[in-house]
């Protein structure tokens, strides 16, 4: 952000052009008669405002921080440094002006000597101010950017950063040898720089301020963001590169002046724009560095400045294939996937190319299609696994309702097919003819990853399988001693999608976080998610003292949803309780831990493969809009505000609970794709009109309820009975039994993962295919061995 140590330089200039008397310099061109005539009425105005500007939104910033967000990090506390130094510059130079700033140095009397001192005390504050400022900036891009390359240019950068800046520091403190030859003008120095020192540093900063400038602008480009949203960045970007313009007017004032002998010969009287402009870069930088990340905050206070809806584009539909041939930098992998790609994926087939954008977010920040580093495995971090605990994680995923075979009810959807177009791979498909559609492609991740595999380390303790594919439920199993499990390097498979512990006395909230959050991590989720924060069920309702713990309660619902079970005891079905975890969320969430007395599950991996492959492809291209607006009727209703800070991972903030997801997820332990748009949280399928989507939506869930191979039933028996699930597969359904039918009240625990934001891998196989290819692969070895 700014340019190098014009102070610094004006010092060695003022050292190396002695301070003389006028008479004695050939061509002098003496000052305008009069000791009293003052240029410097604009110093204090200048560094006074700049000064309270930076002061307001490193207080916002801080406020966002740890009263929102609650979390503050090591680029905040750098950018409050920066804000100290840049307000030690600004108190530098009103300093100044009582010691001849802003007056002919004819007039100036011995104060001259402090003057030079003050100067360099300046230039040493400036200096760090913009270094603290740089590294701040460089901080916040490495943590919330999480596309490697962005990562690795941010930690190049923040190398030089420090480097040249260490530098700059260091020439400054050695201008002269020894320093106090500067001030003291009878002292003679050994040594002094050159001026092509300081014409380097200039050089320096002006390279490091552009290049910080201009890191984030790819990225902002490619986010899918409202044009208020993306404007907004692009504005906070302009004042950046004004901070560069700055830099560049500072130096170009010393360059052009017609008489540089005189400029710096009456350096008291030309120096006031320089001090202005001090002031105004090291301020500007600190603005522009707080700028994004006090976006909470707006959010909370005017949400209407910054809508989430994302926007609108021309409906494709991609077809899920690759025959993308290897190009240098291609792992040779199995069906030639295609490289990770940077910003813009293109997807070739054989007969037509479409590209799909990456999509950013509110703090900036990139999808990660391999959770974990971006890289796809755990382990190419060093992570050692526990066995038991990742053998939780092959069984939290085996019965996400994978909906039996690709070819079995089409004729349940005659009256939706009916309407949609049937796509030939040959031609690019234009868009469908329907009115306000909304154009959103689903997130794809381009760089295939191989599934876990299992290890059986829970194979050990007693387990019963509740149904043939559905559900295991452990007997005498001691969930408290599993996070002190043995270390092991196998990855794990959850092949159950839902698992049952019984009387688990010794798990504790505590315990119940820990297990879930390791849960996620150990199968490879972003580092950025966290346990999710319910935005009613927290311990603003009073009924837990730990936000992070959703307290499932009988009484609580009735105060909350009263509404909403009286029309619940009017219906002869309940099929719309059905349900995936917060799905709302832009960052939903892949394992849930309860502790409750009755919960019935049912799943989504199989319902996927009851849906006919003509069909499967159709529905592999869209999103959908995920919402609960009811939290928000139930807060007005009751006279509370919903939890709008930090719920867990940095993109769920806000009042709006709305998301984008694509309609078929695929799960990135098991490798397998399935029916994501289940639930009251679907509002509505994007690019289809209100009829194709509730038509499709309301089939979704009838595969559920009218396939009972899919559903299992779990008896809540003791206190401490716990149901461990997948959220990105599994759905369940509450039994609203407890408003009517006088059961007395009932409570659980609720501890919520967060995962990866939801994609869709074109490679991805249904259960049935993936258990197929197994057993082909497997019999084609048996055979080989014969």
């Amino acid at each position: 952000m700014g340019l190098r140590k014009m102070r610094a330089f004006t010092i060695m200039m003022e050292y190396l052009i002695p301070p003389i008397q006028p008479p004695f310099l050939p061509g002098w061109r003496a000052p305008p008669p009069g000791p009293d005539h003052f240029e410097g009425q604009s110093v204090v105005p200048v560094a006074v405002v700049t000064g309270v500007v930076a002061a307001l939104l490193v207080g916002l910033r801080f406020y966002t921080r740890a009263r929102i967000l609650r979390a503050v990090h090591l680029d905040d506390w750098l950018i409050l440094l920066s804000l100290v130094l840049g307000l030690g510059t600004s108190a530098t130079m009103i300093t100044q002006l009582s010691l001849g700033l802003g007056r002919h140095f004819y007039y100036v009397s011995d104060s001259f000597s402090d003057y030079l001192k003050s100067g360099l005390a300046a230039s040493l504050l400036y200096t760090a101010s913009l270094f603290s400022t740089k590294v701040s900036i460089l901080c916040l891009y490495i943590r919330i950017f999480s596309y490697q390359g962005v990562q690795l240019l941010s930690k190049m950068l923040l190398a030089i950063v420090v480097i040249s800046h260490t530098w700059i520091i260091t020439s400054i403190l050695t201008t002269c040898v020894p320093l106090d030859s500067i001030w003291i003008i009878e002292k003679k120095p050994s040594f002094c720089h050159s001026f092509n020192v300081f014409w380097a540093n200039a050089g320096l900063n002006m390279a490091t301020d552009l290049l910080i400038f201009l890191l984030p602008l790819p990225v902002i480009s490619k986010l899918r963001l409202p044009r208020r949203q993306k404007y907004s960045l692009y504005f906070v970007s302009l004042l950046a590169f004004g901070v560069c313009v700055i830099s560049v007017v500072r130096l170009t004032n010393l360059l052009k002046h017609e008489d540089p002998l005189y400029f710096f010969m009456d350096v008291t009287w030309t120096a006031v724009p320089i001090a202005n402009l001090n002031c105004i870069e090291v301020h500007t930088a600190i603005v522009c560095a707080c700028l994004t990340t006090i976006k909470p905050l707006l959010v909370q206070w005017f949400p209407f400045l910054l809508s989430s809806r994302p926007p609108e584009s021309p409906m494709t539909y991609p077809v899920p294939r690759y025959d993308r041939p290897l190009t240098i930098g291609t792992q040779i992998t199995r069906h030639n996937r295609p490289p990770r790609s940077s910003f813009v994926s293109s997807v070739h087939t054989n007969d037509f190319k479409y590209d799909t954008t990456d999509e950013g977010d509110s703090q900036f920040q990139l999808p990660i299609f391999a959770p974990g580093d971006g890289n796809g495995d755990g382990r190419r971090k060093g992570i050692v696994f526990e066995a038991e605990q990742l053998e939780i994680v092959k069984l939290a995923h085996t019965v996400v309702a994978a909906t039996s075979d690709y070819n079995g009810v089409a004729t349940q959807v005659t009256d939706v097919t009916q309407r949609v177009k049937k796509l030939a791979i040959s031609e690019k498909p234009a868009a469908p003819a329907l009115e306000q559609t909304e154009e959103l492609l689903p997130e794809l991740r381009t760089d295939h990853r191989e599934p876990l595999k299992l290890s059986g380390a829970l194979d050990k303790y007693e387990h019963i399988e509740v149904t043939p594919v559905i559900g295991r439920e452990y007997v005498n199993v001691n969930l408290a001693e599993l996070l002190k499990a043995p270390n092991s390097d196998d990855l794990i498979l959850s092949q159950r999608g839902v698992l049952f512990f019984r009387k688990q006395d010794d798990v504790t909230n505590d315990l119940q976080k820990e297990l879930v959050q390791r849960l996620g991590e150990l199968s490879g989720k972003p580092s950025t998610s966290k346990l999710h924060i319910h935005p009613i069920n927290n311990a603003g309702r009073g009924d837990d003292k730990d936000d992070e713990i959703s307290v499932i309660s009988s009484e609580q619902a009735k105060r909350l949803y009263l509404h909403r079970f009286l029309n619940y005891n009017k219906k002869q079905s309940q099929k719309s309780q059905w349900h995936s975890d917060i799905t709302f969320e832009p960052i939903p969430s892949d394992y849930a831990l309860l502790r409750l007395t009755q919960h019935a599950l049912g799943f989504g991996l199989r319902s996927h493969d009851r849906i006919s492959a003509t069909l499967q492809g159709f529905l592999d291209s869209l999103t959908a809009t995920y919402a609960q607006p009811g939290f928000n009727e139930a807060a007005d209703k009751n006279g509370f505000k919903i939890y709008s800070a930090e719920r867990g991972a940095p993109e769920n903030v806000g009042e709006l609970l709305e998301a984008i997801h694509p309609v078929i997820r695929t799960n990135p332990v098991t490798g397998w794709k399935s029916v994501f748009a289940v639930g009251h949280h679907v509002q509505k399928i994007n690019g289809l009109s209100d009829e194709e989507s509730k038509h499709f939506l309301a089939w979704f869930v009838q595969l559920i309820v009218e396939n009972h191979d899919l559903q299992v039933r779990f008896k809540w028996k003791d206190v401490n009975d716990v149901a461990i699930w997948d959220n990105r597969s599994v759905y369940h359904a509450a039994t609203p039994d407890y408003l009517f039918e006088n059961l007395g009240e009932r409570q659980g625990s609720r501890a919520v993962s967060l995962g990866e934001r939801p994609y869709f891998d074109p490679q991805s196989s249904s259960r049935r295919e993936a258990i197929k290819a197994e057993m082909l692969a497997a019999a084609g070895q048996e055979k080989a061995e014969q």
